[in-house]
């Protein structure tokens, strides 16, 4: 009676409805596991479901706390239980609780589901009339009016809680779906205006063919299972059994209300939410598309070419301004492009330009197989990276100390702990917080150090594919050593057959190879700088798991004298973007103020690692920068190493030459020394001395150079190395530095930790010579120093990413100095650089804690 007066319903009405006519019914649900039989009211008002005597414990005991959260909130999803009766029948006691029926206003149902948030052991082979579980769902999303949306969440949110103080677990939230509105009829009596059929979208896709206009009926249902010993018993079985426990359903209250929540937040959203993804015509492209191969992942990719004459604005840009993606193995992050789409140009959302540029998803046919037929497939038309380069030099960096998260975004636990302990916990990623997934078409030299790998004995006889071999190598780099790659544009005789091209080849209309990789870099500095500026800006924080940045430059060709005359930040000269969808969310505020305050410090946790990983890459540009353009230079030292793979690089030996005035020439075969100033010695006895031969000059520059002294330097060959392998002769490469100390100064102090690590911080890197006891190179390296007006985009840049553009350059100046120590008198120790580092990172991003 009681809880009939809080919901509004006469009792008169209930028994006429119980008794006015024979109940339908009784039988066991078919996809249900708890073996209960229900029946139904004639007139389909009402649910009667037999109990067990520990349900009905539970239902008295929480009667009056119940009573009480229908009368505070009146549009709660619960189930209404109107009675519990025992029906005795020749000696066999029946028990059974009366509800109300949330599919009451539909006589047809197309679709009905049994959710609970979780997908352990939730499939069902779907057959007409059957109830689907959550694994069905698994591709639906339900979109409403936007308030009646928001107003589900917060009965759910409330709900929930409810339940969670009560001991309840194991609820579902049935939600059916009628795609015949004529059909619908008004219930009798609404028990929360979002029962009784709400019109809706429902989506099993993300193209327009895909949206259905339907009714959907919801309600909570199954709230009296507490979390008793045996739910505790199967919880840590199914634990140690399945290892899933992010999924298990057999989990404590408060677990399964949280995760209830946030399923629910992602399932049933208001239309301002939809992501109907935009169509692209056929017609302006040739078809078929030629496949393109795969890269890295499992996506394939297609050439999407403009036919002559197409009306699209990029086709007047270029006619390979795209290229198709296929969506079959990108619908996640079809989604998250969609959404970025609809806020270009909206204020916080400016880190949004970095993304790649999206068209939209194109229907058309394309060579899935060599052999067979053209067949139609949905691509996304993304900016080809590669449009415009004659060689397209790219770095595929994701960012990121963990790259895969348990439970998100279809991530099950094993996948996430097997990637968070065998990828990221081996690689940079737990280094620097981001690590080297790609690299194409990269220089040479890199070829030659990859030769090694590949060549080893160890490696053959465990038959590892030398492509995973490549790979894991990239992923151990820290950014200094894979940026110094990327930069590299100097000859390598031995595996090109080319000689060193002289530097004042065609100089009068391109740029030096020196002068490339200084704009090239600055203008990454540039974006990454602007890039960080805008993460600040972001209203919410982001959870963008696994995605990565681009860093890109024509390698295969230098640019025009007349990017010179460009303004800082728009050289043209390099491409920075952001990319990689498919773990990641765009995480919108009123999203995020609906979420739990677990999933929020969630967000907030792995949005400061990607930021503190941007930064430290931001960083790292920026060292690199100083180290090799930004002080005079007065010597170069040449470092010779023995590459190992297994251990740590042996020290051959080496040598400073100071630099020499124009039009004068340093040349010679050079005794190496060791760090402490002693000589070098090799051979059984150690009676000889190591020697290498080099030779450093000073170039001529443009008038409209950047750069107010370069050198070339050259590594010849070296002799009389000392042997640091036992079974083979070495394995040896150069590192040239240069530094803004005299050659005297450099190997007074060499023996101090830290100026050794400032040679070996972004040296020029010959190629490796394997099993070469007298290995020769002729390999030649441009170095150079700016001159002071040519420092000023580099100051602009770094005040951006500080916060303090506005900042006058004698301040942007000291932050140079402070943050990036590159002379003898000021290198850092390991310590200290750290420290620097961390500073520059907390600086960019003052509410980081932890860098």
């Amino acid at each position: 009676r009681d809880l009939c007066q809080a919901i509004g319903l006469s009792l008169h009405d209930l028994y006429s409805s119980l008794t006015g006519q024979e109940l339908l019914g009784g039988e066991k649900q078919v996809s249900g596991k708890s073996g209960e039989i229900f029946w139904f009211t004639a007139d389909q008002r009402f649910v009667l479901k037999t109990i067990s005597d520990a349900e009905i414990a539970t239902l008295v005991r929480m009667l009056p706390d119940y009573s009480q959260h229908l009368r505070e909130h009146p549009d709660s999803l619960l189930t209404r239980y109107l009675g519990v009766f025992s029906l005795e029948d020749n000696g066999c006691n029946t028990q059974f609780v009366v509800m109300n029926n949330i599919f009451e206003a539909s006589p047809h149902l197309d679709l009905m589901y049994d959710l609970k948030g979780t997908t352990e052991d939730r499939w069902v082979d779907p057959a007409p009339g059957k109830c689907l579980k959550d694994n069905n769902f698994a591709e639906t999303t339900v979109y409403l009016h936007d308030a009646f949306a928001a107003g589900i969440h917060k009965a759910i949110s409330s709900d929930t809680r409810f339940l969670e103080k009560q001991g309840i677990m194991d609820y579902s939230l049935m939600l059916a779906i009628a795609r015949d509105g004529s059909a619908f009829k008004r219930p009798l009596k609404r028990y929360s205006q979002f029962m009784g059929g709400i019109p809706a979208t429902e989506a099993l896709g993300v193209t327009s063919d895909t949206l259905k206009d339907v009714t959907v009926f919801i309600g909570m249902v199954d709230m009296l299972v507490t979390f008793g010993w045996k739910k505790v018993t199967a919880n840590v079985f199914k634990s140690a059994t399945i290892g899933i426990t992010e999924e298990i359903d057999t989990v404590a209250p408060d677990r399964y209300a949280s995760r209830f929540r946030a399923y629910f937040g992602l399932k049933i959203r208001g239309n301002t939410e939809k992501c109907v993804v935009s169509t692209v015509p056929a017609d302006g492209f040739v078809t078929p598309m030629p496949a393109l191969g795969r890269s890295g992942g499992t996506a394939a990719f297609f050439r999407a070419s403009y036919k002559p004459g197409a009306a699209d604005k990029e086709a007047k840009l270029s006619k390979d301004y795209w290229i198709g993606k296929d969506l079959a193995r990108a619908k996640d992050e079809v989604a998250f492009y969609e959404v970025a789409k609809s806020l270009m140009g909206v204020p916080g959302w400016q880190v949004l330009n970095w993304m790649t540029p999206y068209r939209g998803v194109c229907r058309c046919p394309c060579e899935v197989s060599a052999s067979g037929p053209p067949q139609d497939v949905d691509v996304m038309l993304l900016r080809n990276g590669r449009d415009g380069f004659s060689t397209c030099r790219m770095l595929d960096i994701k960012i990121g100390q963990v790259t895969a998260v348990a439970g998100w975004q279809g991530k099950s636990a094993m996948s996430a702990w097997m990637q968070t302990n065998t990828i990221d916990a081996v690689t940079n990623s737990a280094g620097q917080g981001f690590r080297l997934e790609g690299f194409d078409s990269p220089p040479d030299t890199l070829g030659t150090f990859e030769d090694l790998l590949t060549e080893q004995k160890l490696l053959k006889t465990t038959n590892i594919p030398a492509a995973k071999v490549r790979r894991f190598n990239l992923q151990r780099m820290t950014a200094t050593q894979f940026l110094g790659y990327f930069l590299d544009l100097h000859e390598v005789p031995s595996r090109s057959g080319k000689l060193p091209e002289p530097p004042a080849k065609d100089a009068a209309s391109h740029l030096s190879k020196l002068e490339t990789q200084e704009l090239v870099l600055l203008s990454c500095i540039e974006e990454l700088s602007a890039f960080v500026d805008a993460c600040r800006k972001v209203q919410a924080p982001q959870q963008w798991i696994g995605s990565s940045v681009m860093l890109c430059f024509d390698s295969g060709a230098r640019p025009s004298r007349e990017v010179l005359r460009r303004q800082p930040g728009n050289w043209g000269v390099s491409r920075v973007h952001i990319f990689d969808w498919g773990r990641s969310e765009l995480n919108l505020p009123q999203a995020h103020a609906r979420l739990e305050e677990e999933k929020k410090a969630e967000r907030s946790k792995y949005w400061s690692y990607y930021r503190g990983a941007v930064a430290k890459l931001l960083f790292d540009c920026c060292s690199l920068y100083v180290s090799r353009y930004w002080h005079d230079i007065k010597s170069v030292t040449f470092t010779l190493w023995d590459k190992d793979q297994l251990s740590s690089d042996d020290f051959l030996g080496t040598v400073s030459v100071d630099v020499p005035h124009l039009g004068a020439t340093a040349q010679g075969t050079y005794e190496l020394s060791n760090f402490d100033g002693s000589p070098v010695k090799a051979g059984l006895l150690r009676g000889t001395i190591g020697t290498l031969n080099a030779k450093v000059a000073p170039f001529q520059q443009s008038s409209d150079s950047r750069f107010g002294a370069a050198y070339i330097a050259t590594v010849h060959k070296a002799a009389n190395l000392p042997a640091q392998d036992t079974l083979s002769p070495n394995d040896v490469f150069v590192e040239v530095a240069t530094l803004p100390d005299g050659a005297g100064d450099v190997k007074a102090k060499a023996n101090l930790p830290e100026v050794q690590g400032l040679l070996r911080n972004g040296p020029h890197l010959s190629s490796l010579k394997i099993d070469a006891p007298t290995p020769a190179w002729d390999e030649s390296f441009e170095l150079g120093s700016l001159r002071p007006e040519a420092k000023r985009p580099f100051l602009q840049a770094i005040g951006k990413a500080l916060g303090i553009e506005s900042a006058p350059e004698t301040e942007l100046m000291a932050k140079v100095d402070e943050f990036f120590r590159n002379t003898v008198r000021t290198a850092a120790n390991e310590e200290k650089a750290t420290q620097l580092r961390d500073r520059f990172i907390k600086t960019c991003f003052s509410d980081l804690s932890d860098c």
